[in-house]
């Protein structure tokens, strides 16, 4: 999907590819500059009903409480809720038992960006002209190891066999609610001609971050967009969500 809101220009792109299921969710609301992906996790319906609980319950906060722009409060609130809601899912259907979810939600303000993310759903932030870049800090096993020097490249990171375990996400269990937090960051400026990408892990199953970067740095904005989702869909084993928003005015 392509959209404008005036300031940015907007691409969605969901698939579903090897997959039998879809276990992505997102939203696009426009009106209040807010975005978010999340990916399930627990098996093909508890991941599917986990992240679109995450979702929904955005989608819900944000249409009940008449909220314009979030503060992140208002975003921990939305983490205790969805727990909340997966908790009443789960007394409802024990074999729902594990789902959670990861998050990465971005909050376009005046002059700065807020985002928060838990789980490997990631967010990169390239700018323009210098090409330089920003992405998050996957709450990952495979992270952890590349910190404590174990391994020694994103590409070691993709090949090893743990990678899909993460450390972090929006979860909850029989034994009770545990509160676990996303991680918060603060982008500024966001100027014309940047580029923020949400990406779930299946967009990034074969590529680094420099990798992304560097297909946007040496392509215009829309053949480079073209190329990206078609290495997700020849590429990808996994479901690929990827919400981009380009700075245009």
């Amino acid at each position: 999907m392509n959209k404008e809101t005036g300031e940015i220009d907007i691409r969605t792109m969901h698939i579903i590819g090897g997959r039998t299921h879809q276990q992505d969710s997102f939203c696009c609301l426009e009106s209040h500059k807010l975005f978010a992906v999340a990916d399930g996790i627990g098996g093909t319906i508890g991941g599917e009903i986990a992240s679109k609980t995450v979702i929904d319950t955005i989608i819900n906060f944000v249409k009940t409480r008449k909220v314009n722009v979030l503060s992140k409060n208002q975003i921990l609130n939305i983490s205790d809720l969805v727990v909340e809601n997966l908790q009443k899912a789960l007394q409802k259907d024990s074999e729902l038992e594990g789902m959670g979810s990861t998050l990465a939600m971005v909050q376009i303000n005046d002059d700065n960006i807020l985002v928060c993310h838990i789980g490997d759903t990631r967010i990169i932030h390239i700018q323009k002209p210098n090409i330089s870049y920003w992405a998050s800090r996957d709450h990952s096993l495979v992270q952890e190891l590349f910190e404590a020097g174990i391994l020694k490249s994103e590409k070691e990171m993709m090949a090893h066999p743990l990678r899909n375990i993460i450390t972090r996400s929006l979860q909850i269990s029989k034994g009770g609610i545990e509160k676990v937090y996303p991680e918060f960051d603060t982008i500024y400026p966001f100027s014309i001609g940047d580029i923020l990408l949400i990406c779930t892990d299946g967009c990034l199953e074969t590529m680094t971050n420099r990798d992304v970067v560097d297909l946007f740095k040496s392509n215009p904005f829309e053949k480079a967009w073209d190329k990206f989702q078609k290495i997700c869909y020849s590429q990808s084993l996994d479901n690929s969500t990827c919400i981009l928003l380009k700075k245009i005015k």
